[in-house]
């Protein structure tokens, strides 16, 4: 047996696997989704989950302009109702920094809708963009300590960070086999790729249909 870590930059997890199925994923859904990262005699050591915690603060709508308090927006309780779902998961070791807030997005379904029947754009057509901090700086050290105690033989990497690099480079000096799963997600910086031992494909419209 290869005892594997899994380290999930959980932001951009969510993002292939929402991709993939068509809805925001359940920590069951990433669960299914770390299980289809292995390969071989690989068997799960520990899954680490890196995500900012929910935002705090006011910010002017997009639309209204109208000044709206975090604390009750539903993007706000959405990312607290995940969080703690997925913290209360003993398959998680759920690793939490603070957020910051970037800009306002507009969703996906909305422009979708009123492609199909045109109307004026709505705050709630929205959602904020998070910038988190300190998530790579975590995975990093994650990876030097995992390559330091060698408690595990891989490493699985979810994530596009290339900022990851010079830890990743200590990894495979101490003898760490790292790999990095980026799903569909087009825009990896080929650096990154090279950094690693392998870039393994998961096929994720196939794993959530078995």
């Amino acid at each position: 047996m290869e005892p594997t870590a899994i380290l999930l930059d959980g932001h951009f997890t969510r993002l292939i696997i929402r991709n993939a199925i068509n809805r925001h994923p359940k920590p069951e859904d990433i669960k299914t989704f770390c299980g289809g990262c292995l390969r071989g005699m690989e068997r799960i050591h520990e899954v680490n989950y890196y995500e900012g915690g929910a935002y705090t603060g006011i910010q002017n709508l997009p639309i209204s302009h109208e000044p709206m308090n975090f604390d009750i927006h539903p993007a706000h309780w959405m990312r607290v109702r995940f969080q703690r779902k997925l913290s209360a998961n003993p398959f998680f070791k759920f690793k939490t920094s603070w957020s910051s807030f970037d800009r306002w997005q507009i969703r996906l379904e909305a422009i979708e809708e009123i492609q199909k029947n045109p109307r004026q754009l709505r705050d709630d057509d929205f959602e904020p963009i998070l910038n988190e901090k300190q998530i790579d700086m975590k995975i990093g050290m994650e990876i030097v300590s995992l390559s330091i105690r060698k408690l595990v033989k891989k490493i699985i990497l979810v994530t596009p960070d290339s900022d990851l690099i010079p830890a990743i480079n200590f990894g495979r000096t101490e003898n760490m086999f790292i790999i990095l799963v980026t799903g569909a997600y087009p825009s990896i910086r080929p650096e990154l790729v090279v950094a690693c031992d392998e870039h393994r494909r998961v096929n994720l419209p196939s794993l959530f249909r078995a």
